[in-house]
């Protein structure tokens, strides 16, 4: 078909696929005066407009899905391959001459100027005849007028370097972004370049000038000193053409201040390593921690465990769970407490906490359910010793009120770290006082004593607590519910802590009134009888 884009068939296909799809862009491209084309990665012609018969003299069908390479004289090819090569390496677009062989033999001389698309991975391509264009030299410094602008804007240096001296080309803003001026450097030389590198980098950079001439295409960094004295990090991609001998014959390249880039690359690297120092201190502690921990998905895959609660499940290796699902890893839960709070925790999106003996491992467990958006985690305890202290001290309670029933003397139990006092049933039988109306606080004992006897046994009383006692016994007169008093002995154990401070304090309270009687009788009698002697 003669003229225009191949609407047909699988040009058109990879046409859709690779060229924009704005409207009228295939009307649009046949104005183009020069042939206008589309390469796939391999360099064959995907699309082409109109332009190629008159140019070349092909039609759409005799080029489409056929390599560019073999329509090169020869001689041209392995240059030709080393830009389209040094295209798929630059942000801009790249421009080469060759000779291209049209349908009838002959032969044309073509400028062409290449951009590669690294997204779609193709080449969008402009080839201008050199022999019959007529103003393809003026075209050609219009050209380059608008990519001065173009380094301008983008703040970029381009330089290229031929065999033929040791004298840079130079454009774009190389000396502006160099801090140089033509007047001091009239001529840019790789000897100028070198006396602007940092001292520190100098080695490096020579040493990449000398790879750049080994390798086709090359990138580095490096620091550069402004004569102002400001110090740029810059970056420079360079790529190198050589010839048939594989002898350099021509490197250009481009440089970029990167030095706000670099900034906050920096920036970004140090805040990096602190959240993976952060994240390696949260893995230790949470691997150091007393308390077991776990988390999950919210499909219930356990994502993590730590040492205490793989030890806690019975010193199990946490490779055996992580990645598996938790009821699947603990069947026996399913349908019991731990099992319905977890579901809870997870629907409500709210905190638990769940206390509940495991039968499988012979353990209680305490634990606290956090949901986050992610899944849930676990602080796992073991209460299982807190628990039979619990059932011992209940059962010791238990006989301590039967005690306090038997016995025929009054028992109390002070809490000394909240000051409650727990009266037995003797203070009933005893002195006439309902236990359940009494006081349960320690200003009972204080009211109760009679006001001569207050001070001494309080001062007593308070002497033993101080020290390091375990008992105390004092003797003294008691008001009973009839306001009458009785004679009373105390005898208290008082129970410490580590650090020897008093925590609990346990007495029984005798009457001792009626041998206090029989005493004074018989003193009475003692008395009475010496007399009569």
């Amino acid at each position: 078909m003669k003229g225009g884009f191949n609407n047909s068939g699988d040009s058109a296909n990879q046409l859709n696929t690779f060229v924009p799809s704005f409207s009228g862009w295939k009307d649009f491209a046949d104005f183009f005066p020069e042939v206008v084309c589309v390469l796939d990665k391999e360099a064959r012609f995907v699309s082409i407009n109109r332009e190629e018969s008159t140019v070349w003299a092909y039609e759409n069908a005799d080029v489409a899905g056929t390599s560019m390479l073999q329509y090169i004289v020869e001689a041209d090819r392995q240059e030709t391959q080393q830009m389209l090569s040094a295209a798929k390496n630059s942000v801009l677009a790249i421009r080469f001459k060759n000779r291209f062989r049209r349908k009838d033999g002959s032969v044309k001389a073509t400028l062409w100027s290449i951009q590669w698309n690294a997204v779609e991975e193709v080449f969008y391509a402009v080839a201008k005849d050199e022999t019959e264009y007529p103003g393809a030299e003026e075209r050609v410094l219009e050209y380059e007028h608008r990519l001065q602008g173009a380094y301008q804007l983008a703040r970029l240096g381009w330089w290229t370097w031929n065999d033929r001296g040791e004298e840079l080309d130079t454009a774009g803003a190389l000396y502006e972004l160099l801090g140089i001026t033509k007047e001091q450097f009239p001529v840019f030389s790789t000897d100028t370049y070198l006396s602007l590198v940092h001292p520190d980098d100098l080695a490096f950079v020579q040493e990449n000038v000398t790879l750049f001439c080994k390798e086709f295409s090359h990138r580095y960094r490096h620091h550069v000193i402004k004569p102002s004295g400001e110090t740029i990090y810059v970056e420079l991609q360079v790529h190198t053409m050589k010839d048939e001998n594989n002898q350099v014959r021509k490197v250009f390249g481009t440089i970029k201040d990167i030095t706000e880039k670099q900034q906050w690359e920096q920036q970004h690297s140090e805040l990096g390593k602190k959240l993976q120092q952060a994240n390696r201190d949260l893995l230790a502690a949470l691997e150091n921690m007393s308390d077991g921990f776990c988390t999950t998905d919210r499909d219930w895959t356990l994502t993590y465990m730590n040492h205490k609660a793989a030890s806690m499940f019975g010193n199990v290796d946490k490779g055996d769970y992580i990645g598996k699902n938790l009821w699947d890893c603990f069947p026996e839960s399913i349908g019991n407490k731990f099992y319905t709070e977890y579901h809870r925790a997870a629907d409500e999106n709210t905190f638990v906490l769940i206390e509940d003996y495991y039968p499988p491992l012979n353990i209680w467990f305490e634990v606290s359910v956090y949901p986050n958006p992610k899944g849930l985690s676990f602080f796992i305890k073991d209460i299982s010793q807190r628990k039979q202290q619990e059932q011992e001290l209940l059962q010791s309670n238990e006989r301590f009120q039967l005690v306090m029933q038997a016995t025929n003397e009054a028992i109390w139990d002070w809490n000394l770290t909240n000051q409650q006092v727990e009266w037995g049933k003797g203070f009933y039988t005893l002195f006439g006082y309902d236990t359940d109306k009494l006081k349960n606080d320690v200003s009972v004992i204080r009211e109760y004593i009679h006001p001569e006897d207050r001070e001494r046994v309080l001062s007593n009383l308070e002497n033993v607590l101080s020290g390091t006692g375990l008992n105390w016994t004092n003797e003294f007169r008691f008001r009973k519910a009839d306001q009458t008093y009785a004679y009373v002995v105390d005898n208290g154990l008082i129970l410490r802590d580590e650090h020897q401070f008093p925590t609990r304090m346990v007495g029984a309270v005798k009457d001792v009134s009626d041998q206090k009687k029989q005493d004074r009788r018989l003193a009475f009698i003692a008395k009475a009888t010496s007399e009569v002697i």
